[in-house]
């Protein structure tokens, strides 16, 4: 490890922001714990200073390096000047560099995200429901400081691998972006039917098998690795699985399925890649005579329409009568078939894009533990 390198407390070089607010008028933006990403505040609401949330109770400075106290959650923010005037939840802890002269604000960001830093978080985390870290266990870090121009060098590799992620999002949302376009040109606007095809009920085109969830307490137990989808229709990294059963479960959907949530978020799809069995908060639609492609992207263009569809006080659900009774445009099968084979070979370059995410994730996440480890000291 290079001699440049020192490790210490993290408390010589940061104080941790106390929580408070000024007292204000008229409405600042307030941003909790869900509004905010890693590097990016994604929603907000405005909130005046006597009728504002009891958690809307932070404020920062520019410069000073904010992260989600919650186990397992990585939520990263530097704060600039426009930032600045936000009011923040109590969910997030701050950081704020006694001089500037010894660290640099951007080194410090990088740190936070950090798997060292990370996982050092959710082991220090306590709590009997939220698990989370506190201020005392936060004051136990510790920080690896290289010299000033170090921290420069370092700040630059890491901002120059993370421009790569961002240029290879731009290219994953201009391929997603020329398949809509494609579709539109081929079949026009799906909720109008504005190059007035036929229509079908989907009854005529698809079986619609709604979901079933397993009886009493059994969802949590384990055996047979049958895998079980309770809700949403998007996969995740590693599937939710209950292996037993206090009856044995069917498999309602194959693979090739179009899995589409039934509860909030109604509408939302994805194509099943395994044979699985699918709880009440979904349903699996077999295409019988519509390719399934074009029925796919059909669905994924009006999935804000399904919304309007939903019933229910608590939360929006729609049922199999009214999902078998929508009328769905009928291009002929041949167009259908054309659009398939055009998502064929976009498959193909998604799956390089893929694989490149995969990539440069992995190059940013080395260059990020090797700074901290002090291979990258120059």
């Amino acid at each position: 490890m290079n001699n440049n390198l020192q490790t210490q407390n993290l408390m010589k070089y940061v104080d941790i922001v106390n929580s408070g607010v000024t007292e204000f008028k008229g409405e600042k933006k307030y941003i909790a714990t869900g509004s905010l990403e890693t590097d990016n505040i994604i929603d907000n609401v405005n909130v005046a200073y006597n009728s504002r949330p009891s958690r809307a109770n932070m404020e920062f400075k520019v410069n000073d390096v904010i992260f989600a106290k919650m186990k397992d959650t990585e939520k990263v923010f530097l704060i600039d000047k426009d930032t600045s005037e936000n009011l923040y939840s109590t969910g997030f802890a701050g950081l704020r560099i006694k001089n500037s002269a010894n660290l640099i604000p951007k080194f410090l960001y990088f740190y936070i995200r950090s798997s060292t830093f990370q996982k050092e978080k959710d082991r220090k985390s306590g709590g009997a429901t939220q698990k989370a870290i506190n201020n005392t266990k936060i004051k136990e870090f510790t920080l690896p400081v290289p010299h000033l121009e170090t921290q420069k060098q370092i700040v630059a590799i890491l901002e120059k691998a993370e421009k790569l992620k961002e240029h290879r999002q731009i290219a994953d949302d201009l391929t997603n972006s020329y398949l809509k376009s494609i579709f539109f040109e081929m079949f026009g606007d799906p909720v109008k039917n504005s190059k007035n095809w036929d229509l079908k009920l989907l009854s005529k085109i698809a079986n619609v098998n709604m979901g079933q969830s397993p009886p009493g307490d059994s969802y949590n137990e384990i055996c047979e690795g049958v895998p079980f989808f309770q809700g949403k229709a998007e996969f995740q990294e590693k599937y939710p699985i209950v292996k037993k059963y206090t009856t044995k479960p069917k498999k309602f959907a194959e693979i090739g399925d179009i899995l589409m949530s039934v509860r909030a978020p109604v509408g939302s799809v994805n194509v099943s890649n395994i044979d699985c069995s699918i709880g009440r908060g979904l349903c699996a639609i077999n295409c019988v005579n519509i390719n399934l492609e074009y029925l796919y992207y059909h669905f994924k263009l009006i999935e804000g329409s399904f919304e309007n569809m939903g019933t229910g006080s608590t939360f929006k659900s729609i049922n199999k009568a009214q999902l078998e009774n929508l009328k769905i445009p009928y291009p002929p099968i041949e167009l259908q078939d054309k659009f398939a084979k055009i998502v064929e070979r976009l498959e193909k370059v998604k799956d390089y894009q893929r694989q490149s995410k995969i990539e440069i994730d992995n190059l940013f996440n080395n260059l990020m533990q090797k700074s901290f480890r002090g291979e990258l000291f120059l």
